[in-house]
């Protein structure tokens, strides 16, 4: 399933790895190879620091997210997650999984290494062969730091046709309101995306 890999994600692992930090595949990339499907974006996540992304590569274009930013390397762009924890204390894998857990959905964080294989601390390939939505963090404290989830999860149902699982739809009835705190733009790009799938009628849920 990961014959797709492109070598640039490879050469970008590697950089990062002789720098003395642990790096992997991750997010919708390795959601979308394990699919089958070829990837339309480059996810890694690693425990490098700012810093180190910063001099490693030449071309790093800041993004809105708080840990992310954009390399272009070989005339391909990565979105990379780096480590904001400068701890010494905290061990590497465990950086990496702090990454992971703030991702949205279970099918959204695995890793994956060329070496070390898979990485599901989540259960997110197990939801992806039943084909469900879950929330990686599902503490409500979670979802109001990023309310338009709740949507995305629609669109994540209305887009792969998955199932919403019977917590994640419970959790977003009781936080649906927070949605007001997302901006009009936001909200309707993902409504537009519903619409365009192949199963639009996930409307009814809302």
């Amino acid at each position: 399933m990961f014959e797709q890999l492109n070598e640039a994600v490879l050469s970008v692992i590697n950089k990062i790895e002789h720098s003395g930090n642990l790096a992997y595949i991750s997010g919708v990339t390795v959601r979308e190879l394990v699919m089958g499907e070829k990837p339309i974006s480059y996810v890694i996540v690693t425990n490098a620091t700012y810093s180190t992304i910063k001099n490693l590569f030449k071309r790093v274009v800041e993004v809105a997210h708080k840990n992310s930013v954009t390399v272009i390397e070989n005339k391909t762009a990565f979105e990379i997650y780096y480590n904001e924890d400068n701890s010494e204390d905290t061990l590497a894998e465990d950086k990496i999984f702090k990454i992971l857990q703030s991702f949205d959905f279970t099918i959204n964080s695995i890793a994956y290494h060329p070496d070390r294989g898979i990485l599901d601390s989540f259960g997110g390939m197990d939801d992806i062969n039943s084909k469900t939505i879950k929330f990686t963090n599902p503490l409500q404290s979670e979802i109001a730091k990023k309310p338009l989830r709740m949507l995305r999860a629609l669109r994540y149902s209305a887009q792969l046709g998955f199932t919403i699982d019977e917590k994640t739809k419970a959790d977003i009835k009781k936080c649906a309101l927070l949605i007001k705190r997302v901006s009009n733009d936001r909200i309707r790009e993902e409504l537009d995306k519903i619409l365009i799938s192949q199963n639009p009628g996930v409307f009814k849920q809302m």
